[in-house]
C-alpha cells in the first residue's frame, strides 16, 4: 500500500467507485457484449469422450520387464480441460470498446462481458501496463477482485492471467485520478468459457471427483502433517486447465517460492499468467456443518527448469504469497535408489475437487515408461489401498512415510471404477540427475543435499530475508532455466494487507466427496504435527458492502458509451484434453 498523499487518493478513488455503483444500482443498467454462443453439453461430451478414449487405449498396454507402453495415451497426463477459449481483441482505448465516465476528481472504464450459459468466466490479458495511482478490480456476480496496480502487476512481458469467477458475466472496472501522467494499456485477448464445474464457479457444496476419493482431514496422520498446506491447484494453459502441484523447500531454506508440478501440465505454454490456488481443503471429516471451503490465489509464475524426460517442471510464484495463506513449502528426498518400500501418500484435487489423500504400502519400483522419457524414471503405486488419481491429479506431489516429496505425477490407469490398477509418479531422484537437473534451484548451496526437511514460508521468509531474485548459476550443477523464463505476477488483491500480499481470489468452492466418515490413521506420522487451522480469504470487497455503503447523489458523465465491439469471433476446434 502507498503512503502519503497517494494513499488518500487511492480513498477517493474507492469512494468514486463506490458512488457510481450506486448510481448504476445493478449490473444489469451496464451496456454488455455478448459472446457468441457455447454449447457446454456438447463441450462436456467431447471432453469425456477424449477421456474415455484415452484409458481404452491405455487397456491395450503391453508389459514387458523393463516398464509399461501406453501407446501414445497416458491415462490423466494431461490438464483437466475445464473452459473454452473465445477470442476478445478489447482494447480500452479503442472507440467503442467500453465505456469512460467521470465521478468526481476520477476517470473510470468498465467494460461487461456476458456468456451465456458460462458457469465461469475468466480473462486473458494481452497487453497488461498499468499507469502508477491507477487500479482495476474485476467483477462478477459474488466476487471482486483486485486493486490490481502497477506496483504488484505489471510484468515485464506485459500478459496477465486472472482467476474465474462464478457466473455469465465479468465486468473490467479501470480507475484513474483525471489529469493522470500516464496512460494504461489494457487489451483482452480472450475470454474463457467455464463449461465444467469447478471450485471458481459456484457457492455450492458439490462432489467434482469419484466417490472412492477422500479427504485430507480423514486420514489423521496427513490431517495433522503439514504437507496438505503445500499442495495446490494450478489453473495452466490459457487460462482453461487444471493441474496439481506443491510448493517445495531448497538446502538454503531461504523461503523461496518454488512450486513442483509435471511437465505435461506446462504444455510449452508460458507460464506467466498461471494461477495457483490454496487452502481448498476440508478441516474436518465429512463435517456437514463446516462452511463450503475457498481457495486463496497467487498470480504469474516463472519458468526456471522442466524435463519430458522424468515429467517435471519447477516454477517460481513470482507475487508475494501472503503470510495469512500458511503455505507450507515441503521437504524433499532425492536420494538414488531403483526401489523404495514403506508407506507412501499423495495428495491432489481430482477433478478440481477438495484435496484429496491416496495412500499406498509396499514396494515402488523404478519402471520406464515408454510414451514418457523410455527410461527408468518413474515410481509405479501398483494399487493404492485407499483413494485414486483422476485427472486433474496430475503433477501431484507423492510422499513417503517421512513426509518428503520423492515424486510428481505423470498419470496412469488408477480410478474409483479401477482400484486395482497403476499410477507413475516422475522420481525426484531423476529430476536431479537428468537433463535441465533440478539440483541447482533444490539445492543453491552446491553441496549435494539429497534430503531436506520442510518449513512454513513465512518463517523461512522470515529468517532469509529473501526477497526472490534469480540467483546466478551454482558451479557443480547444470542450471538450465528455460529460455521461457517468464517473470511476471498477477494478483486478486487485498488492499488492506501491509506486507505487500496481494493475492486474493475469495473465489467460490465446493465441498468435500469423502467416502470414509471417520478418519483413519494409514501414514506413520514421524515428527511433531502441526495442527490445522481454518485460513479464510481476506476479501477485499464484496459487491453488496459497496452497493450498501453507496451514494448515488453524485453526478456520473458518461463520455463514451459501447456500441458493439469486436468482430473477429472465430470459434475454435474444440481441443479436449484430460
Amino acid at each position: 500500500m502507498r503512503t502519503g498523499q497517494a494513499q488518500v487518493q487511492v480513498a477517493g478513488r474507492f469512494a468514486a467507485l463506490n458512488r457510481l455503483r450506486s448510481f448504476a444500482k445493478t449490473d444489469d443498467v451496464m451496456t454488455e457484449y455478448s459472446l457468441p454462443l457455447q454449447d457446454n453439453a456438447a463441450l462436456r461430451q467431447a471432453v469425456d469422450a477424449e477421456e474415455r478414449d484415452c484409458v481404452a487405449k491405455a487397456s491395450h498396454k503391453t508389459n514387458d520387464s523393463f516398464g509399461v507402453n501406453f501407446n501414445n495415451s497416458i491415462p490423466k497426463a494431461v490438464p483437466f480441460k475445464f473452459g473454452q477459449l473465445v477470442p476478445l481483441n478489447l482494447n480500452m482505448h479503442q472507440a467503442g470498446h467500453g465505456e469512460w465516465l467521470e465521478v468526481d476528481d476520477a476517470r473510470i472504464w468498465r467494460f461487461k462481458v456476458k456468456s451465456a450459459g458460462a458457469l465461469s468466466l475468466s480473462l486473458y490479458f494481452s497487453k497488461f501496463e498499468l499507469a502508477p495511482n491507477s487500479e482495476l478490480y474485476i467483477r462478477g456476480r459474488d466476487q471482486v477482485f483486485g486493486a490490481f496496480t502497477a506496483d504488484v502487476n505489471n510484468k515485464d512481458d506485459g500478459v496477465f492471467g486472472v482467476a474465474p469467477v462464478a457466473g455469465e458475466y465479468i465486468i473490467l472496472e479501470y480507475i484513474e485520478p483525471i489529469g493522470n501522467d500516464r496512460v494504461s494499456q489494457i487489451e483482452v485477448g480472450h475470454v474463457v468459457h467455464g463449461f465444467r464445474e469447478t471450485p471458481f464457479s459456484s457457492v455450492e457444496a458439490q462432489a467434482l471427483s469419484g466417490a472412492c476419493n477422500i479427504g485430507v482431514a480423514c486420514v489423521d496422520s496427513v490431517r495433522s502433517a503439514d504437507q496438505m498446506h503445500s499442495v495446490a491447484l494450478l489453473i495452466n494453459g490459457n487460462g482453461d486447465s487444471f493441474c496439481s502441484g506443491a510448493m517445495i523447500n531448497n538446502s538454503a531454506r531461504q523461503g523461496r517460492q518454488l512450486f513442483l508440478t509435471a511437465d505435461h501440465c506446462i504444455n510449452n505454454n508460458s507460464v506467466s499468467n498461471f494461477v495457483v490456488g490454496f487452502n481448498y481443503q476440508y478441516q474436518r471429516c465429512n463435517d456437514p456443518l463446516e462452511p463450503v471451503p475457498k481457495p486463496v490465489t497467487a498470480h504469474g509464475m516463472r519458468l526456471l527448469t522442466k524435463s519430458k524426460e522424468s515429467d517435471f517442471a519447477l516454477l517460481e510464484v513470482i507475487e508475494k504469497i501472503p503470510d495469512r495463506y500458511n503455505v507450507f513449502l515441503a521437504g524433499y528426498d532425492a536420494t538414488p535408489g531403483a526401489r523404495k518400500v514403506g508407506s507412501f501418500y499423495g495428495i491432489h484435487h481430482p477433478r478440481c475437487d477438495v484435496k484429496k489423500v491416496s495412500v499406498f504400502s509396499g514396494n515402488l519400483d523404478l519402471i520406464r515408461v515408454v510414451d514418457a522419457g523410455n527410461k527408468p524414471n518413474y515410481w509405479k503405486v501398483t494399487s493404492w489401498a485407499k483413494g485414486t488419481t483422476e485427472p486433474g491429479s496430475s503433477g501431484s506431489p507423492l510422499f513417503d512415510a517421512n513426509h518428503s516429496i520423492i515424486g510428481h505425477l505423470l498419470g496412469g490407469e488408477a480410478s474409483c471404477s479401477k482400484t486395482n490398477s497403476a499410477d507413475y509418479y516422475g522420481a525426484l531422484s531423476k529430476d536431479w540427475s537428468g537433463p535441465n537437473s533440478i539440483a541447482a534451484f533444490l539445492d543453491p548451496t552446491n553441496k549435494n543435499v539429497l534430503k531436506v526437511d520442510g518449513g512454513y514460508l513465512n518463517v523461512l521468509r522470515a529468517a532469509s530475508q529473501y526477497e526472490g531474485e534469480i540467483p546466478s548459476n551454482n558451479e557443480g550443477h547444470k542450471d538450465t532455466a528455460s529460455s521461457d523464463s517468464d517473470s511476471g505476477s498477477d494478483s486478486s488483491s487485498d488492499t488492506d494487507d501491509s506486507d505487500s500480499d496481494t493475492s486474493d481470489s475469495s473465489s467460490e468452492d465446493y465441498s468435500d466427496s469423502d467416502s470414509d466418515s471417520d478418519s483413519e490413521d494409514d501414514v506413520p506420522s514421524h515428527g511433531a504435527g502441526r495442527g490445522v487451522s481454518s485460513i479464510p480469504p481476506a476479501s477485499y470487497l464484496q459487491s453488496s458492502a459497496l452497493l450498501s455503503s453507496a451514494r448515488s447523489s453524485h453526478t456520473v458523465t458518461v463520455t463514451a458509451t459501447m456500441t458493439h465491439v469486436v468482430t473477429n469471433f472465430l470459434t475454435e476446434t474444440v481441443t479436449v484434453a484430460r
